[in-house]
């Protein structure tokens, strides 16, 4: 890598996407041509998809790095994990802390949240001062459907909030580090207009939504590799712990905003 150069780009965040958006050059009373699409998208089908706002070396490494992860979680005769994993042995999902012992660093995943393009759907939502829980961000691996292993990951309609959940008014990003179409299993979530939708991604992209909108791990019988993921969640700072559970207030949690390389 060139001197200079970190994962998220030598010069990411970018001053401009196609088109000309500048990236939080405009008063936060304004709000950019990204924004304004995905806010359109999301009011119409419950959620947004998000092209292209993470950059592939970052993600490529977080990719990589959740793979050394499983490699020793699959293992029956494994170590115990730290208590800082957060890791789920029933459905092998564990935290974003794990990323950084097998190959990340200084919280890859949300440095690049921070830094991108994505922060604004926060911000607007959330407030400038939102923040991420790391006990409800986890990252799975999900398996092809025909693989012949268990797949422990596999989710059926749910919410992600909610009475049975335990917290309210959290905004999702749902981020894949591998793509999601008809070889890599993806999201199937239940839109707005009465249809399920299916929307194919590449490394890169996400999906934003908030803890009302129902979705599953997607029916994909031809899917013949593993999709790895995070599903991170964000609340207001003001929300805890009044209006979501109490436990949030007593794990850990991030300001996003202290992991952008670019002050908002």
């Amino acid at each position: 890598m060139p001197a200079g150069e970190s994962l998220l780009g030598s010069a990411w965040p970018p001053a401009k996407l196609k088109g000309g958006m500048q990236l939080f050059a405009k008063k936060s009373s304004e709000q950019s041509s990204f924004l304004l699409a995905a806010e359109r998208e999301k009011a119409a089908l419950g959620f947004a998809v998000l092209r292209g706002v993470f950059p592939t070396p970052a993600i490529d490494a977080i990719r990589k790095a959740a793979e050394a992860f499983y490699t020793v979680a699959e293992r029956p005769d494994h170590a115990p994990f730290p208590r800082a994993y957060l890791y789920n042995p029933g459905n092998m999902a564990t935290g974003m802390t794990a990323l950084d012992d097998f190959g990340t660093a200084d919280y890859l995943l949300l440095r690049t949240i921070a830094s991108s393009p994505a922060s604004e759907c926060l911000r607007h939502h959330l407030g400038d001062d939102v923040v991420c829980s790391l006990t409800h961000s986890r990252m799975r691996k999900s398996y092809p459907q025909k693989s012949g292993q268990p797949r422990p990951s596999t989710v059926a309609w749910h919410q992600d909030g909610g009475p049975d959940v335990g917290y309210y008014q959290a905004c999702i990003l749902w981020v894949p580090f591998t793509p999601c179409n008809d070889d890599y299993p993806g999201l199937e979530l239940q839109g707005r207009d009465g249809k399920v939708h299916r929307p194919p991604l590449d490394v890169g992209d996400a999906l934003f939504f908030d803890d009302k909108l129902l979705h599953r791990t997607a029916d994909c019988p031809t899917a013949t590799h593993c999709r790895y993921s995070c599903d991170v969640r964000f609340f207001r700072s003001a929300d805890i712990p009044s209006r979501v559970h109490q436990k949030i207030a007593q794990e850990p949690v991030l300001v996003v905003r202290s992991f952008a390389e670019r002050s908002w």
